[in-house]
């Protein structure tokens, strides 16, 4: 193979042809590739830039079409999801560890701010409202029920 290098024509800035030998010398040596790491094991990353949809939506269908692939790996290989669908899963994650003492402490600030059990009620009762008017507004924007759209329903629950 070398052989073949050597001979490759390279253009002077005179417009003559040399060889490649005559420039340098051509050496073939085996090095440790880079691996890459993740989570401490290798892996192989699939970057996409998508338009015209949301990524979510778009790796449900790549994960639903690769379910036949997933199934033939052998022992010890698989295929994980990353990007923003991971983040997103990391982050109603943390908000779901969370989630009862967050309420619990609405009951009680929306008690406190009430000062009765039947004020509190009311704005229990009222609660679904505010879901059903959220979930109305971001089908007619188009928009996923994602991790800011949680974050801003939690969020806004008490002002219901």
């Amino acid at each position: 193979m070398s052989l073949e290098l050597s001979s490759i024509e390279i253009s002077t800035p005179s417009r003559k042809k040399l060889p490649l030998s005559q420039l340098c010398s051509l050496e073939i040596n085996f090095e440790e590739p880079v691996i890459k790491r993740y989570n401490r094991e290798p892996f192989v990353a699939v970057h996409a830039d998508i338009e015209g949809a949301q990524a979510n939506d778009v790796s449900a269908e790549v994960w639903q079409a690769l379910a036949e692939i997933r199934q033939q790996l052998p022992s010890g290989y698989r295929i994980d999801i990353g990007g923003s669908v991971e983040q997103s899963s990391i982050a109603d994650a943390s908000i779901k560890k969370l989630q009862p003492v967050m309420i619990a402490f609405m009951l009680i600030f929306i008690m406190l701010r009430m000062r009765s059990f039947s004020g509190t009620f009311m704005v229990i009762a009222t609660a679904p409202l505010g879901i059903i008017g959220a979930v109305i507004a971001l089908l007619t924007f188009h928009q996923p029920f994602g991790f800011v759209a949680l974050l801003g329903l939690t969020g806004g629950w008490p002002a219901f």
